[in-house]
């Protein structure tokens, strides 16, 4: 269990805030209500803090926690939401589960931001935090929430703190753990298992398929002669805890989830598996183009259906990189296929065309092999989730009835740079209700006929409709 250095930071606080004043009470200016946190450039204002309590989400009870902060010089980067939970004597309360924990092992739940503006607002942010991954044994608890916006980036961290953005808030509470049922006290003497360890090998090939070697070390008793398996399911590891969903039907489970197997039949009582090895290709994964934080759950199933036993949680990172098809035009021949290179695409907000409200998204780019070929740049538009935002507004409808925005292109060369080339994008056309969204465009490079050439980029931006 880890000490926070929570009187270190409230020291630092103390400073920072008694300096603010004694120079704003020198100079005659009043006191701000709202001190800004920052490091460096970047600034975060917490406003308020909230909490609904023994709220159900996704079947679980739970917390739901409002606040409202605005952050500054943020704009355009990924960044995290995060709330640890602390006891009485200032200790982080350790994860037990490995379900809801950061880097460290300790009890947290967190959600992604990606500012839209270099001054963005958050007036109700929600993050639902489920009572049972408070890890806590029966009792009544006196607890205190440390609500911190921390840097997208764990890989380089290298203790508590050193990915702090800004702390935003202490929040004390209480919480009482009900009883549980009255355990057995008898020794489980039923199928069951014991983990070891795990680790990963990435980037290896399995009959030239690009994927992930995962090796487990783990222990089963009463198993003798019987048929299990150990499967590994998938969860986004973003605070949502959201499953991978399988779209092709090769590697899933019955309830549709990614989902990868290997049967053990044990010839022992206590049988140990040293090195239990399950390849698991990346395509199988199923993910659009882009970065993710990911975790495995694995566990020990019967052959028939039910869990065995919990081996483990497995945080990891993974990039899904873009898909060049081998497109090829119709008078093409033996041409090269037609490809595009992406440079940068950046969007100017809060735009006035003809009088109407959007943004103006730019793009850099090179077609390849793709002179006189009747082509577009395709700006389509989702939810943080990826929900896709239905089309409202005519000329701003995809063929599949969502939002999106195109801008034709037809290259004079094989090989043609378009260094700025600029789409309008009403605010309308989104579709959306009034309030605060996180929001998603999905920028590609496609054939008349709707043929993907080459998938270029997504970008997060925020949208607040009044």
């Amino acid at each position: 269990m880890k000490t926070k250095p929570a009187l270190f930071r409230l020291l630092l606080l103390s400073i920072f805030s008694l300096v603010f004043f004694l120079a704003a009470k020198a100079s005659g200016e009043p006191h701000p209500m709202a001190l800004p946190l920052s490091l460096d450039s970047q600034k975060v204002v917490f406003k308020k803090q909230t909490v609904d309590y023994d709220v159900f989400q996704d079947g679980k009870k739970g917390m739901r926690i409002h606040l409202t902060f605005t952050v500054h010089g943020m704009k355009g980067k990924v960044y995290y939401v995060t709330i640890r939970f602390e006891d009485e004597k200032g200790n982080y309360l350790p994860d037990k589960d490995y379900s809801y924990d950061n880097i460290f092992g300790d009890v947290s739940v967190s959600r992604k931001i990606t500012p839209g503006y270099d001054i963005t607002d958050y007036n109700d942010f929600q993050i639902f935090m489920p009572y049972d991954q408070l890890d806590l044994d029966a009792g009544k608890y006196s607890l205190k929430m440390d609500v911190d916006i921390d840097d997208g980036d764990e890989e380089y961290w290298m203790d508590e703190d050193d990915g702090l953005i800004a702390h935003m808030n202490f929040y004390n509470f209480t919480y009482t753990e009900p009883e549980k049922s009255t355990p057995n006290t008898t020794a489980n003497t039923g199928p069951r298992a014991k983990f070891d360890s795990i680790w990963v090998d990435y980037g290896v090939k399995e009959d030239n398929v690009l994927g992930m070697k995962v090796h487990l070390r783990f222990t089963v008793y009463a198993m003798k002669d019987s048929s299990s398996f150990v499967a590994i399911y998938f969860q986004y590891n973003d605070g949502t805890n959201k499953v991978l969903k399988d779209r092709n039907k090769k590697n899933y489970s019955t309830a549709g989830d990614v989902a990868f197997y290997k049967s053990i039949t044990p010839i022992y009582d206590a049988a140990k598996f040293n090195n239990l090895e399950l390849f698991i290709p990346y395509e199988e994964l199923d993910l659009d183009p882009g970065d993710y934080q990911l975790k495995m759950d694995i566990k020990i199933i019967k052959k028939e259906g039910g869990l065995i036993d919990k081996l483990t949680m497995y945080n990891f990172k993974y990039s899904q990189p873009a898909v060049t098809p081998n497109v090829k035009t119709e008078s093409a021949g033996d041409k090269p296929p037609a490809n595009g290179v992406f440079d940068k695409l950046w969007v100017d907000y809060d735009i006035n065309d003809n009088g109407e409200p959007g943004m103006r998204i730019h793009v850099a780019f090179k077609t390849e092999n793709m002179k006189d070929v009747s082509s577009f740049i395709a700006i389509y538009f989702e939810s943080a989730d990826g929900t896709k935002l239905k089309g409202v507004k005519t000329g701003y409808i995809s063929t599949n009835g969502n939002a999106a925005v195109f801008k034709s292109i037809k290259p004079a060369y094989d090989n043609a740079t378009y260094s700025d080339l600029q789409i309008f994008m009403p605010y309308a056309a989104l579709g959306l209700s009034s309030g605060s969204h996180n929001l998603k465009m999905d920028a590609d490079l496609i054939l008349e006929k709707g043929d993907l050439v080459k998938h270029f980029t997504y970008k997060e931006f925020y949208y607040k409709k009044n």
